[in-house]
């Protein structure tokens, strides 16, 4: 029998993962009085099972005083010794106190048992009972991920066949939009585009009121092409007069509207590589009734990328960018965990004012053509 034992603490995932590498028959949980209070340790218990690890909790570690902390070690390595005399125990020291590391270490270690520490800056494992290093491998999905901080994911659009596929068959489109935010003239018909595609639907997105739309302008040659492409591919009906366009309903008068954005961000993430995408992600929080959605969510060798897709001008509207920052800042500093990374996915680029701001939030602001690049810099994964 393989007994894996944990100190709890902030940082969940340097213990999950090791298991997740291990597979133990049995993982105990070691928590002080402050994580229980702070939910932490039922978390973790969530996570075991949601794995389908099984768990014993000891709770009473104390915080401070090496003594009392000696004392609750000893009686624990008792404990388990005395139960289960033949299981092959691995103490996990990377979480709780220093304190409560050394006990553990000092205790465990002097039986003969196994120590590990999980340096995560380095995506490695140190065996430290026989000093050699391994890397961790790539064992989190974003569910996993998520879990850890608190969220639950009840749903994601990427999950659904139907809209996998939709978004495959429309993906040139995608790429087509989003080629064309690098040229001026093409650039203000998108956004025109953008606005007839709202007008068309209901407030809430969910019903196509008014299909029948028109451009207010001549179209030059080069945006015509653009929107014979669009419509080619049955995202709307150019008229014989190449000034007005009937939508065909409410879901693909969205994605003109400006889901092409998340599909592409979605298509570039998948292309690349990436361990797990989701397009579209519910989420819900713990002891909360709060509830998000966010555009995109990757995770790479178990780290976190969250990406949220504007294509709004910001430059119009501070209001909106102080907004916009200001959710993919909270959202991502309750998920991320220390090496995770923020992006915001702008159509048209942002103010330097704005992009200062981002920087002070350590949210990084791209450009679509830009996207790709930063994926595989960020991943490690080279075309």
């Amino acid at each position: 029998m393989h007994i894996h034992i944990c100190l709890v603490s902030q940082q969940l995932l340097a213990n999950y993962i090791p298991i997740r590498m291990d597979k133990p028959d049995q993982v105990h949980l070691v928590s002080s009085l402050d994580m229980q209070k702070k939910g932490l340790t039922t978390r973790f218990e969530t996570l075991l099972k949601q794995g389908g690890f099984n768990s014993v909790t000891h709770t009473g570690m104390p915080d401070a005083g090496m003594a009392e902390i000696q004392r609750f070690t000893r009686t624990l390595y008792e404990t388990l010794t005395r139960q289960y005399p033949h299981a092959h125990l691995t103490v996990n020291i990377t979480g709780g106190t220093k304190l409560m590391s050394v006990a553990m270490l000092d205790i465990f270690s002097a039986a003969g048992h196994a120590v590990i520490y999980t340096d995560t800056a380095k995506d490695t494992l140190e065996r430290v009972h026989n000093c050699t290093l391994e890397p961790l491998p790539a064992v989190l999905g974003i569910e996993e991920y998520l879990l850890a901080y608190g969220a639950t994911v009840h749903n994601s659009a990427s999950w659904h066949n139907e809209w996998k596929n939709r978004a495959v068959k429309r993906s040139a489109a995608a790429e087509l939009l989003a080629r064309a935010t690098q040229d001026k003239k093409l650039k203000a018909l998108i956004t025109v585009l953008n606005a007839m595609a709202m007008n068309a639907l209901s407030p809430n997105g969910d019903e196509l009121l008014a299909p029948e739309q028109a451009f207010k302008f001549p179209l030059t040659g080069e945006q015509l092409t653009l929107v014979k492409s669009l419509a080619a591919q049955d995202l709307f009906t150019l008229h014989k007069n190449r000034l007005n366009v009937t939508f065909v309903d409410a879901e693909r008068t969205r994605f003109i509207g400006g889901h092409w954005l998340e599909e592409y961000a979605w298509h570039i993430a998948e292309q690349t590589g990436l361990n797990d995408v989701a397009c579209g992600v519910e989420i819900d929080w713990e002891n909360s009734r709060t509830h998000n959605e966010l555009d995109i969510l990757a995770v790479h060798n178990n780290r976190l990328l969250i990406i949220e897709c504007k294509t709004v001008r910001f430059s119009d509207d501070r209001q909106k960018s102080n907004n916009t920052l200001y959710k993919i800042n909270s959202l991502g500093e309750s998920l991320r965990g220390l090496f995770g990374q923020k992006v915001l996915l702008s159509a048209w680029g942002v103010s330097p004012t704005m992009l200062d701001r981002a920087k002070t939030q350590g949210i990084k602001i791209l450009r679509p053509h830009e996207l790709a690049a930063y994926i595989q810099q960020w991943s490690g994964v080279t075309a």
